[in-house]
């Protein structure tokens, strides 16, 4: 019997792999047939498409008021795909990004993350905080799809700050 387990975690395994290769292969596809960065469309489908079952455990947990598994998958979730992720990748590969992407989606990744830390101080996230993560989103989003020319040549975080406030 654990032989027959093994061989079905095997098997998911490898149907789990060529999943992942076929997902990448279309959003890569998607992504020029819209004319649209790999970097923008990694940043958008790939990321919601990888995150929908955390997003799912979450939900499931807060219904069940276990706010504990939610933080906890956060907080997990950044860890795994900074340390994890990135060092896996790059103990393979080589990993290059241009000066513009760094300034832009690092300074806003580590907004978003001391913006957390200080809702999270007082033990609670209220719902207008939560409407605030959600808009904060949102913004991004449409602020990676904007017009970059109007920037010329400067799309940091500073433009997504003011482009953020002008919108609200």
């Amino acid at each position: 019997m654990i032989l027959f387990h093994i061989f079905i975690v095997i098997i998911g395994l490898i149907l789990l792999v060529k999943g992942s290769d076929f997902f990448v292969l279309s959003a890569a596809s998607i992504a020029k047939k819209l004319g649209i960065s790999e970097f923008v469309i990694g940043l958008t489908l790939v990321a919601m498409g990888t995150s929908i079952p955390e997003l799912v455990s979450s939900l499931t947990a807060s219904i069940k008021h276990e706010s504990d598994i939610v933080i906890g998958n956060i907080i997990g979730s950044n860890i795994a795909n900074i340390g994890l992720i990135i060092g896996l990748a790059t103990s393979l590969m080589v990993i290059r990004t241009r000066e513009e992407m760094l300034k832009r989606d690092g300074y806003i990744m580590l907004f978003a993350a001391c913006l957390f830390y200080i809702f999270i101080i007082d033990g609670d996230i209220s719902r207008i905080e939560a409407v605030f993560f959600l808009i904060s989103y949102a913004g991004y989003i449409s602020f990676l799809f904007m017009d970059k020319p109007k920037y010329k040549g400067r799309y940091g975080f500073k433009e997504f700050i003011s482009t953020f406030f002008h919108c609200i």
